[in-house]
């Protein structure tokens, strides 16, 4: 956080965001000071307005304190230095007046100015706010005055200082007037540390700050990091064109400094130093008291020593030098070249095409490396031996201490033993490597015992020529799936204490798996390879390593030259975490016609800017349903190298991969509460803290609570609807077939009457007959039996007529029974639902949407487990359910007993009944007592 001309400046992991208060409009900060006793509250001012702001719901709130008129009028209107004593805060101007705010009462006080012309500087001292005069008068502040000291204290009349800071453990520091640092520790004197004075001799302002076991001390013109156990400087930075101001620790214990054009990062990493490797240097050689850089550019080479630098340009590709007496030897793709140690003098010596030279001093000879032969000059630079090889092209070429001569190709390595002269070959034989290998061989000499380096491993020959992998069975390496390592290695230097520096040509980056690293024996007498620092070094090309001492490596890659101190300790993990910056939501603002096209135009609406913890879920509308969350970390070293993963709960179950990316967008997202949570994973592979933002989205309105209440109310309406239906169709076919029957006794009827006509008519017709015809009696007694068995039949039709009647009467009285019980039922049924809707809207209204929610989904739940169980009741137990049914009609049992009585008849216990019904068991128990008192169970 930095306080600027314009507000306030908050780093939220990936860029400076502005953070504009409420007011004022025009700030102009220049001092920033963090409340002692409220982590919350920051003490702001400078030029304008002065007084205090506080985090709140993501925003700054500004109190002012001092009004840009008392500022001027009583301060010299400009802030010079803000003090915290308890709960007074000091404000002390440019005039040396000073404002006290007292934190509890809100009150302040005035102290008047010693003279509105004095140019003085301030300390705090044991307390006491101390003002110096430009002519050595000491002031100290006393109540509402400044108050003159007569006989200022020792250390301020000895050293007049200009800086002056006590730290915890008697602690002191002090710049005096001559600009000399002198330190204090526990009870020993006060002591100058001349190298510190000499190096902030022409420094203007300067803050020292504690951090455990070492003092940063930072003036406006560099930076200096002070070891207190030994008063070594530890790191040294230059501010170049720039002018620093003050400066705060991070967490990590690297520092942020404010300068006049923007804020520095600094990192205070003893064991690393990067410089840009502007001058595009790919090879460095120490040659005597010359440093010489073969450069990118591959036809010049650099000479430089105390007194000159000189760049030397040659035809063909420079592959190496090196130096004899007052002269460099220097091989290329042209020839073998001579130039004297100042560069006026340049000579071809051998035409040819040459990849090293090199000085073999005992024997004052030099060994030239072509393509596909060896060379042996002596000291006039005279051929005196040519060996030719037919084994391939040779890449590179080595000799020992002991004359023996080492050459590779792309796949082998010889060895060539040569007679005393150098003029005739005793021996060559090739090297017999543990396993295959190839490429990029190099050499180098430790302890008599000659080394050889490739992309696969670091080899050992001894006395018997025997080789030995020292890379073999690393544990810590991972392997591929060809059994060999992921991990390359393509330079090596040995190092103090049966230690080597390895590293590859390509190292860091996302897909890479090698590292430099530093290989050597544990307590076991086995070696490992640690690279957890070297990540720090990040993706790069090495193009040549160069060994500055026994624990100094310099790496030379493409973009930066690395300088390691092997001697430092490991680099801590420190605890870092992830933070959600930014959470914004995309909005359709209008729809534009182009054509038949029809294009969507959309604005983001930041809705949570991560200065605070989220303190509320936010409720997101279905139509705003698209979100992008932005996310950083606070741990700032290699920010380039910090990987993120993330998940959404609700949506996905696994972590993403590890990704660079810090934003991610979600689209049309469903309805549901969902929590993002973020981790960052930092260059030496430490996985931070994770972060969380919980967010809901709303349904769309028809998939609200509401909604699929009214579903509910449609599906229940429905279904008595559809019963109601199916009743009137029912009594329609009662009435249908009532009307048949009806019909059928009426035909009936008017059949009889006819045949009851005829019968009287032949009964008249036969009285006739039998009082005129006596002689036909025979024949009257049969009719008289013709008769009798007509009158019969009539009878039994007439019986069969009453049957009918009844039974049409009965059936009648069913039809209405059964409208009335069919009534009476779907009355109680709708009477109850009308209870269950009641109290579903009363649990929305009194707890909330997901709760009801989930009410209504075990009401719906319970419903189809029901139906499902008094279809089974009524296929298995017809009896029982036409008896349940009828006391349920005459209502001598509830609606709730009815359904309890199923249950009970299919045997379910009163847990079973007491989860699908939500009635306590004890009221089941009782509800089946009852109704086996009434013969139904």
């Amino acid at each position: 956080m930095v306080a600027t001309g314009y507000g306030i400046n908050v780093f939220n992991g990936y860029a400076w965001d502005m953070k504009l208060m409420d007011k004022p409009k025009h700030p102009r900060f220049n001092k920033l000071k963090r409340d002692e006793k409220n982590a919350h509250r920051y003490y702001v001012g400078g030029l304008s307005k002065i007084g205090f702001f506080v985090l709140k719901n993501d925003r700054f709130r500004f109190k002012e304190i001092i009004s840009f008129k008392e500022n001027k009028e009583k301060l010299g209107g400009r802030l010079l230095n803000i003090y915290q004593k308890d709960e007074r805060i000091f404000f002390l101007g440019a005039s040396s007046g000073c404002i006290v705010y007292n934190q509890q009462t809100g009150q302040k006080s005035y102290v008047p100015p010693i003279n509105n012309t004095v140019s003085f500087s301030s300390l705090k001292i044991n307390q006491d706010i101390l003002i110096t005069s430009a002519k050595g008068d000491l002031f100290k502040l006393s109540g509402n005055h400044w108050l003159k000291l007569v006989a200022p204290p020792s250390l301020i009349q000895q050293y007049q200082p200009i800086f002056l800071k006590e730290f915890e453990n008697s602690l002191l520091v002090l710049i005096s007037s001559e600009k000399k640092f002198y330190l204090k520790t526990g009870t020993s004197d006060i002591r100058e540390i001349p190298r510190i004075s000499a190096l902030i001799k022409g420094g203007a302002k300067f803050q020292v700050k504690q951090q455990k076991k070492y003092l940063v001390i930072l003036t406006n013109e560099l930076l200096l990091k002070l070891n207190l156990a030994n008063n070594e400087i530890g790191f040294q930075y230059t501010f170049k064109q720039l002018a620093a101001n003050d400066f705060a620790f991070d967490l990590q214990g690297n520092i942020w400094v404010t300068t006049n054009n923007g804020v520095l990062y600094i990192e205070l990493n003893e064991k690393f130093t990067f410089q840009p490797n502007n001058k595009g240097i790919r090879k460095s050689k120490r040659l005597g008291n010359y440093e010489v850089y073969l450069l990118k550019s591959e036809h010049k080479i650099e000479i430089n020593n105390s007194k000159r630098s000189q760049t030397i340009i040659f035809d063909g590709f420079v592959s190496d030098v090196t130096l004899d007496n007052n002269r460099f030897l220097v091989s290329t793709s042209k020839g073998l070249y001579k130039i004297d140690t100042v560069g006026s003098f340049r000579k071809k010596i051998l035409n040819g095409k040459f990849r090293r030279v090199v000085n073999y001093l005992p024997k004052q000879v030099f060994l030239l490396a072509g393509t596909q032969t060896l060379q042996v000059l002596n000291k006039e630079y005279k051929v005196i031996n040519t060996i030719r090889l037919t084994d391939g092209g040779i890449y590179n070429t080595f000799i020992s201490t002991d004359g023996v001569i080492y050459y590779s190709t792309v796949n082998e390595v010889y060895q060539i033993r040569l007679s005393s002269d150098f003029k005739s070959v005793l021996s060559r034989r090739k090297l017999a490597f543990p396993a295959k290998t190839r490429y990029s061989f190099s050499f180098f000499e430790k302890g008599n015992r000659v080394y050889i380096v490739n992309a696969l491993g670091l080899f050992k020959v001894d006395n018997h020529e025997k080789i030995t992998c020292l890379t073999a069975n690393l544990q810590n390496l991972p392997l591929n799936e060809q059994g060999i390592y992921h991990q390359k290695f393509s330079f090596a230097k040995p190092l103090a204490n049966n230690r080597f520096f390895l590293t590859p040509v390509y190292s860091g980056g996302d897909k890479s798996r090698s590292f430099p690293g530093v290989l050597s024996k544990n307590q076991a007498g086995r070696y490992t390879f640690e690279t957890r620092d070297f990540k720090r070094i990040g993706s790069t090309v090495t193009t040549d390593v160069k060994k500055l001492d026994s624990n100094h490596i310099q790496i030379i890659t493409q973009k930066k030259i690395i300088t390691c101190n092997l001697n430092k300790g490991n680099i801590p993990a420190h605890k870092f975490n992830s933070y959600i910056r930014e959470v914004s939501l995309k909005q359709n603002i209008s729809d534009t016609i182009q054509g038949d096209l029809v294009e969507n135009n959309y604005k983001d609406s930041i809705i949570y800017q991560g200065i605070t913890q989220q303190h509320k879920v936010e409720k997101i509308p279905y139509g705003t349903n698209s979100i992008t969350l932005k996310f950083a970390s606070n741990y700032y070293v290699a920010t380039e190298a910090n990987r993120y993963s993330y998940k959404l709960e609700g949506l996905e179950k696994s972590w993403s991969n590890w990704s660079k990316e810090q934003k991610k967008e979600y689209t049309n997202l469903r309805e549901g509460t969902y929590t993002f949570q973020v981790r960052c994973k930092n260059v030496y592979g430490t996985i931070s803290s994770v972060d969380t933002y919980t967010f809901t989205i709303l349904p769309p309105w028809y998939r609200t609570w509401w909604a699929y209440t009214l579903y509910l109310l449609i599906g229940v309406s429905l279904t008595v609807g559809a019963s109601m239906s199916y009743n009137q169709y029912r009594s329609r076919q009662l009435r249908k077939r009532n009307r048949e029957l009806e019909q059928t006794v009426a035909l009936r009827t008017e059949e009889i009457s006819g045949q009851k006509a005829e019968i009287t008519q032949q009964a008249t017709q036969l009285k006739v007959t039998n009082e005129s015809l006596n002689a036909a009696n025979a024949q009257l007694q049969v009719t008289a039996k013709e008769l009798k068995t007509t009158n019969q039949a009539l009878h039994k039709t007439n019986l069969e007529l009453q049957t009918t009647n009844e039974a049409l009467e009965d059936a009648n009285a069913q039809i209405k029974k059964e409208q009335e019980d069919k009534l009476k039922y779907y009355v109680q049924r709708v009477s109850d639902s009308n209870e269950r809707f009641v109290e579903v809207i009363d649990i929305f209204k009194s707890r909330g949407l997901e709760v009801g929610l989930h009410f209504l989904e075990n009401e719906l739940n319970t419903a189809g487990k029901m139906a499902s169980i008094q279809a089974e009741v009524r296929e298995a137990y017809p009896e029982f359910i036409a008896k349940l049914d009828k006391v349920l009609l005459d209502e001598d049992i509830t609606y709730t007993q009815w359904k309890v009585g199923q249950c009970l008849k299919l045997g379910k216990s009163a847990n079973e009944i007491s989860a699908l019904l939500d009635v306590k068991p004890s009221t089941i128990y009782s509800y089946g007592s009852r109704l086996r008192k009434a013969g139904l169970l």
